[in-house]
């Protein structure tokens, strides 16, 4: 016989502990584990399983530091018919999205665009410049640079 010891029960811990995490989530709860979550249930099947993890407002509460985990939260919930949330969801990270990913960041807008939140879009995109994202900018708002009064 093995002895798992105390190593072994301390990942089970762990492991218990992050998937709590995803179904009870906080302001620094990682988007990544929802949308795995969300993603497996609605694989499986059950419903009423999604339901519980929908109920619990992910949308309100996962960290916002990875705009490509958000996308995906996002899609997730729109697939999973949590409209109202994916939007919330949507209103939270336009302003404070961490834009070091160009890509990360243009899924973002393209969903938001989507979704028909133009707002929020419009907020994500003035701060591109800013951020050194200037081709993305232009392409977003149709304006170049050169355009512009000086």
């Amino acid at each position: 016989m093995v002895n798992s010891g105390p190593s072994t029960d301390a990942a089970g811990a762990s492991s218990r502990k992050k998937w709590a995490k995803c179904l009870c989530p906080d302001d620094d709860t990682p988007p990544v584990g929802v949308v795995y979550l969300l993603d497996r249930l609605r694989a499986a099947g059950p419903d009423e399983q999604v339901s519980r993890l929908l109920a619990r407002n992910p949308a309100d509460h996962v960290a916002l530091g990875n705009p490509d985990m958000v996308f995906y939260l996002l899609d997730q919930m729109r697939e999973a018919g949590a409209d109202q949330q994916a939007a919330a969801l949507a209103e939270r990270a336009a302003a404070p999205a961490v834009l070091r990913s160009s890509s990360a960041v243009e899924s973002l807008l393209e969903y938001l665009r989507e979704a028909g939140a133009d707002q929020e879009a419009a907020t994500l995109a003035a701060r591109l410049p800013a951020a050194g994202m200037f081709d993305l900018f232009q392409e977003y708002t149709g304006t170049r640079y050169c355009d512009l009064p000086r």
